[in-house]
Parts: C-alpha cells; sequence; structure tokens
C-alpha cells in the first residue's frame, strides 16, 4: 500500500528561507512504511488520526520513533523526539519521517512544528506537499 504514495514533500526550515520539495527518494519511502506500520500501533479510538514518526540522522538511519497512543497524550513527533532523548541522542540534524503533517494548533497538547523547529532538526517530510506548504508558514510566523 505504501508504494503508491509517490511523492513525499521534504521541509528544510533553515532560519531565513525554508525549503520545499517533493522526492522520491526510496530512503524517506522506506522510512515513511516503516511508520506506516508504527502508526498501526495507534488507538482506532477518538478523533486523533493513526500517526507515527520516524527520526533519521544524517546517514539516513532510523534512530528514534514514536506513535501517537490516543487523545491527550503526546502526539508521535513529540513521542519520538522523547525517544531520542531517552536514547541520549541529540535531535539536532535529524529529519523526521511523519505519516502525516504535524499539527500547528494548540489543543489538548501543543504544535508538533514548535516541537520539531525547537528540537533544531535538519527537516522533515510527510506525505502531501501542500500540508508542508504550512509547516513553513508556521516555521516564518
Amino acid at each position: 500500500m505504501w508504494n503508491s504514495w509517490r511523492l513525499v514533500s521534504v521541509v528544510s526550515p533553515g532560519a531565513e528561507n525554508p525549503t520545499i520539495m517533493t522526492t522520491t527518494t526510496t530512503a524517506y519511502l522506506e522510512h515513511m512504511a516503516e511508520a506506516l506500520t508504527l502508526a498501526q500501533q495507534s488507538p482506532i479510538a477518538g478523533r486523533n488520526p493513526r500517526v507515527a514518526c520516524v527520526l533519521l540522522d544524517d546517514s539516513g538511519s532510523a534512530v528514534a520513533s514514536g506513535y501517537h497512543r490516543g487523545v491527550g497524550t503526546p502526539h508521535a513527533e513529540v513521542e519520538a523526539l522523547h525517544d531520542a532523548a531517552s536514547k541520549g541522542i541529540d535531535t539536532a540534524g535529524l529529519t523526521a519521517v511523519v505519516t502525516l503533517e504535524p499539527c500547528s494548533h494548540h489543543g489538548s497538547t501543543g504544535p508538533c512544528t514548535e516541537a520539531l523547529i525547537s528540537a533544531e532538526l535538519a527537516g522533515w517530510c510527510s506525505e502531501q506537499r501542500t500540508q508542508a506548504r504550512s509547516l513553513v508558514e508556521v516555521h516564518r510566523s
């Protein structure tokens, strides 16, 4: 199923010029498949979708991951950041592969976009370019 997703958006939140590009890079698609499998551990209940996040180091290896465990709990991106911290991994320079664009709103949890930016990631990717554009808007604001 995952291989039908041909475009993956990559967002690099540089301070001056955030970058958006689409790619079919096998590494991103393989890690997206990994994230989609992990997302299946999320509960099918409540209003939240099943989401997972895999963090990659600069060599493209998965070093941490997380998934959303249900309403009111940290979202997948924050869970992945916590997983990295528990392993003593510095998140600066990592890339997040997320099955759904990170949220940018305040609800029962804080915005994932802010958490990812604060973690000083090299970038993140999700499956839809139009959603990735909203990340750039959040980063610039």
